[in-house]
């Protein structure tokens, strides 16, 4: 009996070891700290300080984060455009905005608008893509560089920006689209797209790759802001 437990922490070790398995545990790692600074944002909300989540889609309702969207949901609080935003100056400690300037029409307004209810010296974060196919939800209009999204913040005092997907996934989700664009049939291009995606997912674990090199943005899936209001 002992003899077979220590042979299964032999293997067990031997695993752990595998290259492969280090790659996809620092890939997941690398992915994971894309993250932290939404949720450093969404921990405010428990010192009863107000958050706006701007063009919150499928986000969880939670107690002090006001949800918005110009899609009426269960999880919505406000329903309205944020072009023009229906509360007063400097009210919330935090802006969110995730994934939805490029569905905006005039994103300039709607930093603006981000910019004013925002108490001085809070947070403000954003990600965007660079290089990602068209998704029209309802609409998408741009795609921002590095730069052109810090042009965008102006405003703010810039913390942090950087790579949110780098050269991989924008790989992986170019790939899928090549091959649906071959068909023209709805359900066809919906079976293409799913089995695409799996296909070239691994594509997305070179990002670890990428991860610190100075020049991924160049090519990287999407790019983020995180920066404070002076």
């Amino acid at each position: 009996m002992l003899s077979k437990e220590i042979e299964y922490k032999k293997n067990k070790l031997k695993i752990e070891n595998n290259c492969l398995i280090k790659f996809l545990k620092k890939y997941q790692a690398a992915s994971g700290r894309k993250n932290i600074k939404f949720e450093k944002i969404l921990e405010k909300t428990k010192n009863n300080n107000l958050v706006l989540n701007i063009g919150a889609g499928n986000d969880k309702k939670q107690r002090n984060l006001i949800n918005i969207d110009i899609v009426l949901k269960n999880n919505i609080n406000v329903f309205c455009d944020c072009e023009h935003l229906p509360f007063k100056d400097n009210v919330f400690s935090a802006v969110i905005l995730k994934y939805v300037i490029h569905h905006i029409k005039n994103p300039q307004k709607c930093v603006d608008e981000a910019h004013r209810v925002l108490k001085q010296n809070s947070e403000i974060i954003t990600a965007v893509p660079f290089i990602e196919p068209y998704h029209p939800n309802p609409t998408d209009y741009y795609r921002y560089t590095l730069p052109g999204l810090e042009l965008l913040f102006q405003k703010f005092e810039k913390i942090e920006s950087g790579v949110i997907g780098g050269p991989g996934s924008a790989l992986a989700e170019f790939m899928r689209e090549f091959f649906v664009a071959f068909f023209q049939n709805i359900l066809l291009r919906k079976i293409i797209r799913f089995i695409s995606g799996w296909l070239f997912m691994p594509l997305k674990y070179l990002d670890c790759i990428f991860e610190k090199r100075a020049f991924s943005f160049f090519a990287a899936y999407g790019v983020y802001f995180y920066g404070r209001k002076k």
